[in-house]
């Protein structure tokens, strides 16, 4: 049976006060998740953190009181708890049987890395260029897309495999090679060493970028935002 080591690190947007990202991890129960607070609620007077803060600790609390471990069944129950305003996008996973069960929904992402190449990538989910589906609710009740709009997956593990679960705040500033490089490094904390990876490259006005290359010539260099991500080796 392999099992799952987690790495962790945040970093907030240079330019906001906080980090509108959050994250959980459940390692003895083979659970993890990141979500992104939908920034432009901020227009509204939404704190887009808040959401996303309560809803990864729903999907927690959810882990450690029940025997629930489908992905998308926790979101469903954790996101059925929320009360307070606002949206996120969501990425969460959960070991079960040597496999890692994924459900993923807007433009979080998850890559798997295997014999130091990319073995699996999931694609973004959006309606069009940076407006992710988006989970939502305001006044109690549910907005944005449905959860059923998300993603599945299930994939099969070895031990050394490495599974990264980020924001778009990693993943629209690094390429996919550039990932690969940096886990050569074999840094302490790899997960540390990603987001400062993605950082530096996110305030450049000139390296071309994920996001800018998604942008097709309307934007250049890196995309600031909050940073969060979750490395998993298999061990």
């Amino acid at each position: 049976m392999v099992k799952l080591k987690s790495f962790s690190f945040k970093i907030k947007n240079p330019k906001k006060e906080k980090s509108e990202d959050a994250f959980f991890i459940c390692e003895k129960e083979g659970v993890f998740g990141v979500a992104d607070g939908v920034g432009g609620l901020r227009e509204k007077g939404i704190d887009p953190g808040v959401f996303a803060e309560e809803l990864m600790a729903n999907c927690k609390d959810t882990v450690k009181t029940s025997n629930e471990r489908d992905p998308m069944a926790i979101l469903k129950i954790a996101y059925a708890k929320i009360r307070n305003d606002g949206g996120a996008t969501v990425c969460i996973v959960s070991l079960m049987d040597n496999s890692l069960n994924i459900f993923n929904f807007g433009d979080t992402k998850i890559i798997l890395v295997r014999n130091e190449k990319i073995y699996f990538s999931s694609k973004e989910k959006t309606h069009s260029f940076n407006y992710p589906y988006q989970l939502g609710k305001f006044n109690d009740q549910e907005k944005g897309d449905k959860i059923e709009d998300g993603d599945s997956f299930k994939i099969g593990l070895i031990k050394g495999d490495i599974v990264i679960i980020g924001t778009d705040g990693l993943f629209d500033n690094l390429f996919e090679e550039e990932i690969l490089k940096n886990l050569k490094e074999q840094a302490e904390n790899p997960a540390k060493s990603l987001a400062n990876f993605a950082l530096e490259n996110s305030v450049s006005k000139i390296k071309e970028s994920p996001f800018s290359a998604k942008s097709q010539g309307k934007y250049f260099g890196g995309k600031r935002d909050d940073i969060t991500l979750i490395v998993l080796n298999v061990i």
